[in-house]
């Protein structure tokens, strides 16, 4: 037919290069689709929490020093977010005068602790006003400790002052609980204050709040976790004695602290019920009154299953006496009469005990002093996160490799890319020949051999893939199974030296690359690092004259690759450790935003991320700009090779190649560009992801 198109060598082989560029492309266009549809959900969100509702900064006004006013609400009513419907608290009318002392009580839920937060602005003001008059210094009842010493977490930002230092150990009880630290208040508190008790970390949040000198103190419930004996030294000493020129509002449960306050309020269903001294209340006998009756039922409770169990203690001494001999006066049964009474034995006890210990603790004061003046001394709980240095092992890769089958799917695998990249070299020879001059090859033979060629390399991809797949989700498997068994095996001393923000990462990122990022890399790599063996054994075969270009640039690139890969190795190390830092800052700041905000230190914590963060992307971008720089060269040395190609063909005489091996050849040659340049990019990313597990 007149009509019918020749085909050429050179139509062939410039279609067959044009399908090979697409090839990439419509294999990533699966990925594109599904990264496109997280960038839109990603973007939702996003929009979602930008658009959020924010703390409304001008809720509670501030008033000028010496303002007579410490504290003012007026028909004042709250609640927590403006899409609840129902009021936390309403119609509150509270005035405080300077240097007062407020307590505030209440059954459980009745609305004490959402008072405290109306004041610090951390609720919706629906109607009314909040002035302040003064900083404020707050201290929570859950307490927040943050993962640095002691004297860090009292100091929160301030500079060191040794005389108002050691009295605010003083008035805050902590200078026996350093004594027996081992590295005094340069000891490092564990995440979340782990390494501390209950106590101990309410009285580090209060000697936090004292020393920031605050005109107005918000303290929550700070006697809830501390004994009788310990909460009245600090009420006594440090509310009473050392803020007794300071505005102090209280909520506690401790009836027997609220004859010293100047105004005790009675919260009940969100509102204030009462308010008054403790003889006013105590006269009107409203629901203040029902809350020291049930107090002191508490107490008498309590007493009388103690003396019950006193009695039954004594019986059981006197029936033993019954039937021994002593001669020990102190081993005789104690009675009413007797010297050894109880209340003789409890009393000569304490007193003992003070005796023997007086000189112990002086002794222990004045170490512990001298311990403080040292500022070099220091103690690190927190272990530094481990960096491997030098190149990654082989075990690296052996142990990634032998996880899943005992590592036989490599070697099926090396045989499957085998096969596939012998099929499609042979397709390539195939069509060069039917296309060259005198072919005698029948049309629709050439058809049927190069489709069973087709068909071969499309199942050995196929297998290819379900491998890599299987293999690649077993294996992520078997690794997040034996993280899991470590984690829950831990000792506690595991967590109290590793940060959840690190923790956090290996089960989050770096298992993400074990499970999406490694299969998929690994895989491609292999294909492409295939294809680049053929495209050169195919350029050498027809043209072996281009050995002389290959082998050179070839050292070139080996020597380009040590260069670069001894820099992008402690880059991409190093990317991954300052990862675990920023998440642990975020977490930890979030639990505390409170306290952040309330001490108004939220610009320290903002320069705080922004360090962290600047760290961790000025890291990423010489990463990126050392790949660029390697990626420069590799395309360089595969244009170089390209052009040699080129111009040795063309200066080659007719005889010694044929026109179809010559398009084959100059196709392959082009290809090998293509192949450079993603060998790279993948051979790197696959690099980097080992070396951040590694």
């Amino acid at each position: 037919m007149d009509n019918e198109i020749e085909l050429t060598p050179g139509r062939v082989f410039t279609a067959i290069s044009t399908f090979r560029i697409l090839q990439e492309p419509l294999r990533s266009f699966p990925q594109i689709l599904s990264a496109a549809a997280q960038a839109v959900v990603s973007l939702r969100r996003l929009e979602k929490y930008l658009h959020g509702d924010e703390v409304n900064s001008e809720a509670v006004e501030k008033l000028s020093d010496g303002a007579e006013c410490a504290l003012s609400i007026i028909d004042g009513s709250f609640k927590w977010s403006p899409e609840d419907e129902g009021l936390i608290l309403n119609n509150i009318n509270l005035y405080v005068k300077p240097s007062s002392f407020i307590a505030i009580v209440g059954m459980v839920g009745s609305g004490k602790s959402a008072l405290l937060s109306c004041i610090l602005g951390e609720m919706e003001k629906v109607t009314g006003t909040v002035k302040v008059g003064g900083s404020i210094a707050y201290v929570a009842q859950s307490a927040w400790i943050q993962n640095g010493t002691i004297r860090d977490n009292i100091l929160f930002g301030k500079e060191l002052d040794h005389v108002k230092y050691k009295n605010t150990l003083k008035l805050c009880a902590l200078e026996n609980d350093l004594s027996q630290m081992t590295y005094g208040d340069k000891t490092e508190i564990g995440e979340r204050g782990i390494n501390l008790s209950g106590g101990q970390k309410q009285r580090v949040q209060l000697a936090r709040a004292y020393y920031q000198s605050a005109d107005i103190y918000v303290l929550d419930d700070i006697f809830s976790a501390l004994d009788a004996h310990t909460g009245s030294y600090l009420f006594k000493e440090c509310i009473r004695s050392a803020l007794k020129n300071k505005t102090v509002i209280l909520v506690t449960h401790q009836v027997e602290f609220l004859r010293e306050a100047d105004m005790i309020i009675v919260m009940k269903g969100g509102h204030i019920m009462s308010s008054g001294t403790y003889d006013e209340l105590s006269q009107q006998g409203t629901v203040f009154g029902e809350l020291v009756d049930a107090h002191n039922k508490a107490l008498d409770d309590v007493t009388v299953q103690y003396d019950m169990d006193y009695d039954t203690t004594t019986d059981d001494l006197i029936s033993q006496s019954s039937c021994s001999i002593t001669t020990d006066p102190t081993q005789l049964p104690s009675t009413p009469s007797s010297p050894f009474s109880k209340k003789h034995v409890r009393g000569n006890a304490l007193y003992d005990k003070k005796s023997q210990t007086f000189n112990e603790d002086t002794h222990e004061q004045n170490r512990v002093e001298n311990k403080f003046d040292d500022d070099n001394f220091s103690s690190s709980l927190i272990d530094e996160e481990e960096r491997a240095i030098g190149r990654v092992n082989m075990s690296i890769y052996w142990a990634y490799w032998t996880k899943s089958f005992w590592g036989l799917h490599i070697i099926v695998l090396l045989f499957i890319q085998t096969c596939w990249q012998s099929l499609q070299i042979s397709s390539d020879f195939w069509l060069a020949d039917f296309t060259s001059e005198g072919t005698s090859i029948n049309p629709g033979k050439f058809i049927s051999v190069y489709s069973y060629l087709a068909i071969g390399s499309a199942f050995f991809v196929l297998m290819r893939s379900l491998l890599i797949s299987i293999s690649g989700l077993r294996t992520a498997q078997d690794f997040y199974q034996n993280m899991l068994d470590s984690i829950f095996r831990a000792p506690m001393s595991f967590f109290d030296t590793t940060p959840t923000g690190r923790i956090l990462t290996r089960s989050s990122t770096d298992q993400q690359k074990l499970d999406f990022d490694i299969p998929f890399l690994y895989g491609t790599s292999l294909a492409v690092g295939f294809q680049l063996i053929g495209v050169l054994f195919v350029t050498c075969k027809i043209t072996w004259q281009m050995l002389f270009v290959i082998i050179p640039l070839g050292w070139a690139y080996v020597a380009y690759l040590k260069y670069f890969l001894n820099t992008s190795r402690e880059l991409t190390r190093l990317g991954s450790i300052t990862m675990a830092p920023i998440i642990h800052n975020f977490s930890e700041t979030l639990s505390g935003i409170t306290t952040i905000r309330a001490f108004c230190h939220q610009e320290r914590f903002k320069s705080t991320n922004s360090r962290l963060l600047n760290t961790n992307i000025s890291i990423e971008f010489h990463r990126i700009a050392a790949n660029e720089w390697f990626g420069f060269r590799v395309e360089s040395i595969g244009t170089m090779i390209l052009c040699s190609s080129a111009l040795l063909l063309v200066l080659l005489p007719k005889s010694i190649i044929q026109p179809g091996l010559l398009q084959l050849n100059f196709a392959c040659d082009f290809h090998y560009v293509l192949f450079m340049t993603f060998v790279d990019a993948l051979g790197y990313s696959c690099y980097k992801v080992v070396t951040n597990s590694a």
